[in-house]
C-alpha cells in the first residue's frame, strides 16, 4: 500500500504547476481496540516542492466541526451576520500551508461537503476566493487526468435554469415532457413539499443567476448554451454529450429513508432497492412539473 500511495503522490505531483496544490480531506472516526465517539479531519498536502510524504494538518475537534460550528455557519449565512469563526474552525491551519499557492484541487469528505469554501472571510474581511481559485475533485488522484483532458477539449458550459412548471396544455413541450419515474402515490408528498398555494414556486432569481454566469464564463472564451422556461427540460439534459460544467438551477427534492416510508415503490424502483441509495429517492423539478403533479402530462412516458 506505501509503495502504490508513493506512485499515486508522484502522479499527483507531476500534474501541478508552481503554483498549485492538491488537497485530500479524510474524515477519521477513533478507533482504540474498539470504535470510539472521537472524530478527526486530515489534509493531507500534495505542493510541486513535497519532498516525500504529504504535508499533514489535523483537526482533531471533528464532533464540533459536525455539529455546532457548522449549525452557525448555516445560521450566519440564512441571517446574513458576519461570520469570522467558521475560516478559523475550518481553513485556517490548512492556508497556513499554502503560501505561494494560488490555485487547489481539493477532494472534501464529510462535513466540508457542507459548507461552501469560497465563502468563509478572515477577520480581515478577505474571502477565501479572492485568495485561491479552488477546483472541487471527486478524487484528487483523478488530477492528471482532469488536466490532459482540460487541455484537449473547448471550455464549453451548458447552463439550465428557471423552468416553466406549468406548461400551456397544448404545447408541444408539454406532449414530449414527464416527470419520468415518480409514481402516481407519491405525487401528494412531493406537492406538499414543494407548493406554495396551489403551483410550484418560481423561481426567477435563477434566470438572473443563469445570466450572471453566462456573462462571466463568455468573457472568459467560454462556449455557453442555456437553457431556460419551456427548454428547461429533461430531454435537453439527457441529450447533453459531457460539458465540461452543467449548472442546473431549480428546486431539487429528497424523501425521508426508504425504511420509513410505507410505500411498495419510490420513484418507480423498488422499495428494497431504493432502501441503501438516497439518489433513488431525490431529484430535480424541471419544465412541466407542475403539469405532471396535476395529471395534465401527455400519456407518452420517456
Amino acid at each position: 500500500a506505501a509503495l502504490s500511495d508513493f506512485f499515486i503522490k508522484q502522479y499527483i505531483q507531476k500534474s501541478l504547476k508552481n503554483n498549485e496544490a492538491a488537497i485530500e480531506i479524510i474524515r477519521v472516526e477513533g478507533f482504540d481496540m474498539k470504535w470510539t465517539d472521537s472524530i478527526y479531519y486530515v489534509a493531507l498536502i500534495i505542493k510541486p516542492d513535497t519532498k516525500n510524504n504529504p504535508e499533514y494538518v489535523l483537526l482533531d475537534n471533528g464532533y464540533s466541526l459536525e455539529n455546532g460550528f457548522i449549525n452557525n455557519y448555516h445560521k450566519r449565512i440564512k441571517f446574513k451576520l458576519k461570520d469570522k469563526y467558521t475560516y478559523a474552525n475550518y481553513w485556517e491551519k490548512i492556508a497556513n500551508k499554502l503560501n505561494g499557492i494560488s490555485k487547489i484541487y481539493i477532494s472534501l469528505d464529510g462535513v466540508y461537503n457542507k459548507l461552501n469554501l469560497n465563502t468563509l472571510i478572515k477577520d480581515d474581511s478577505n474571502y477565501v476566493i479572492n485568495d485561491y481559485e479552488i477546483v472541487i475533485l471527486t478524487n484528487t488522484a483523478d488530477l492528471a487526468e482532469i488536466k490532459s483532458n482540460a487541455s484537449k477539449t473547448t471550455k464549453n458550459a451548458v447552463l439550465v435554469g428557471y423552468p416553466k412548471y406549468k406548461i400551456e396544455a397544448n404545447s408541444e413541450s408539454l406532449k414530449k415532457e414527464t416527470a419520468n419515474g415518480i409514481t402516481i402515490e407519491e405525487k401528494g408528498e412531493i406537492y406538499d413539499l414543494l407548493k406554495t398555494g396551489d403551483k410550484i414556486q418560481e423561481l426567477p432569481e435563477t434566470e438572473i443567476e443563469i445570466n450572471e454566469i453566462k456573462n462571466i464564463l463568455k468573457a472568459k472564451n467560454w462556449k455557453v448554451d442555456s437553457y431556460e422556461q419551456d427548454l428547461a427540460n429533461k430531454s435537453r439534459i439527457k441529450e447533453l454529450a459531457s460539458p465540461q460544467v452543467l449548472h442546473i438551477a431549480t428546486h431539487g427534492y429528497f424523501l425521508e429513508d426508504a425504511d420509513d416510508l410505507s410505500k411498495r415503490t419510490v420513484f418507480g424502483s423498488d422499495i428494497e432497492k431504493s432502501r441503501p441509495n438516497p439518489l433513488v429517492r431525490s431529484g430535480l423539478l424541471l419544465a412541466g412539473a407542475e403539469n405532471y403533479l396535476r395529471n395534465e402530462t401527455s400519456d407518452t412516458k420517456k
